[in-house]
């Protein structure tokens, strides 16, 4: 059988401009569906994950590395047809995550907050930690106040988890640590001094402690109350401390002797610094912020912030949480009763309910944590426009459980939230796709006393009992790795 020339030639071209199609197609992501019958524009997924080598499985089926593109440090999938796949990640040695995740036409389904822990922890020990009660961060990297009672008296001391040495820096008989939520020791911003208040003879007493020296001394500035004094370190002023007698809000310079208390500001309830201002909730129940960086202090320096008062009771605590002037919580601790400022979305506080234990507000400040005995949520301060997409004011719960929730933090990445649930320390991503993966760091013989975070050292912290005595322990988590993704461990 013959085949003439100009058959042949046309045969090439129909088959080149097939080829060149299928290729541009493919490149521009159309992939061919042989039970439709047609091009279909395919999407694709992106992950991002701590630790960084992972393994990724869709529909049980392990994607080899040659299919893993990169995309920001992150893994990317390119060429899925659009519907509905399971995902699984995990890691050699760490839990895994996995969701059912929506593939659409033409778009990326990302997830750039996966986070797996080790499977089992490994938790560290540190020694000399005998009979700790309570444990308090410094600013400086590595050093914690751990606070412990032994034979009726308390103690101090300075404590460096890196070289896992010790150093005593207070002690009194008879004496014990005030509450952590109504006053807790401590640092000042260069970590040179410690504010440590404490119940002895029935009165609260504050004393100031000179870390390096172990010199210590009696605040007595205050009248004979047990109302909480509010004390704090001036951000700015080295051994300056800010504090709260009765309604007036007041300085004195530590290093001065005698001292010599400066009135400030008067009608405050309660206070909290930023920078060099306080903001304070008057008697008015109205939102004020003032300077105390000023040598001559004048209510008229006062900016009001919030415009509408609340109602509340003067002889009641309450606590300010401030991150700006544009964000900012309120709680009264009695009945939890919990407010919101978010001047992006309301002009005045807005009430958010009661039951509340706690807030805390992430570090770039667009979410806020809180939480009550038994519930967790999230409230977005701002238009959150990485998947997943957030609304501005909207609020998410995260965990509900019937049993006690204690010690509730943000985890590094404040897309995690980290809490402990009876003798379980437990962390829940905020990604509320599908559903949430929700594991457990570690599990202890019984509660722990404080669970505690040190970001700047990727560690989990943890007061626990073994053998009849409490001690520190730590669990590294999230996994440490550097700007390329190796491990710093």
């Amino acid at each position: 059988m013959k085949i003439h020339r100009p058959t042949v030639f046309w045969l090439f071209v129909i088959a080149f401009l097939v080829t060149v199609s299928s290729v541009l197609f493919y490149t521009f992501g159309y992939r061919f569906s042989f039970t439709r019958g047609i091009f279909v524009y395919t999407g694709s997924l992106t992950i991002d994950s701590n630790p960084d080598l992972i393994d990724i499985k869709i529909n049980g089926e392990t994607v080899p590395d040659s299919q893993l593109g990169i995309l920001n440090k992150a893994s990317h999938i390119g060429g899925l047809a659009p519907g509905a796949y399971q995902i699984e990640v995990s890691a050699p040695g760490y839990t895994t995550w996995q969701k059912k995740v929506i593939i659409e036409s033409g778009k990326s389904t990302e997830y750039w907050n996966v986070l797996l822990s080790k499977d089992p922890a490994n938790p560290i020990t540190l020694p000399d930690t005998a009979s700790v009660t309570r444990a308090f961060p410094s600013p400086k990297k590595n050093v914690i106040a751990l606070a412990a009672k032994k034979e009726n008296e308390l103690t101090v001391t300075a404590y460096n988890t890196e070289t896992e040495t010790y150093a005593q820096v207070f002690s009194l008989p008879d004496a014990d640590l005030l509450d952590v939520q109504s006053d807790g020791v401590e640092w000042s911003p260069e970590a040179e001094k410690l504010l440590i208040p404490v119940m002895h003879a029935g009165k609260r007493e504050y004393y100031v402690v000179d870390a390096a020296t172990t010199d210590s001394f009696k605040l007595n500035l205050f009248t004979e109350d047990n109302r909480r004094k509010y004390v704090r370190w001036h951000p700015k002023e080295r051994a300056t401390l800010i504090y709260l007698d009765k309604q007036t809000l007041s300085r004195v310079d530590t290093r001065v002797t005698p001292l010599e208390p400066i009135s400030m500001y008067s009608d405050i309830v309660a206070y909290d610094i930023s920078s060099e201002r306080a903001y304070t909730l008057s008697t008015h129940g109205i939102v004020m912020r003032y300077p105390l960086d000023s040598n001559n202090y004048q209510e008229e320096e006062s900016i009001q912030i919030t415009t509408s008062p609340i109602d509340i009771n003067t002889n009641q605590e309450y606590f300010v949480v401030i991150y700006d002037e544009k964000r900012i919580s309120l709680l009264e601790p009695k009945s939890g009763t919990f407010w919101l400022f978010n001047k992006e979305v309301a002009p005045d506080m807005v009430s958010m309910g009661t039951g509340i234990r706690g807030t805390q507000f992430s570090d770039d400040g667009k979410k806020l944590l809180y939480y009550s005995d038994t519930d967790i949520s999230v409230a977005f301060l701002e238009k959150w426009e990485v998947q997943p997409i957030r609304e501005i004011g909207s609020v998410q719960q995260i965990v509900r459980l019937s049993n006690p929730i204690t010690g509730v933090q943000w985890a590094k990445d404040y897309e995690h939230v980290i809490y402990a649930n009876g003798n379980h320390i437990m962390f829940a991503e905020l990604d509320n796709r599908d559903y949430r993966n929700i594991g457990t760091l570690i599990t202890l013989p019984t509660a722990p006393l404080q669970v505690f975070t040190r970001l700047d050292e990727d560690r989990v912290y943890v007061i626990k009992n073994i053998d009849g005595e409490n001690r520190l322990v730590g669990i590294d988590f999230p996994e440490a790795v550097t700007l390329f993704g190796f491990n710093t461990n």
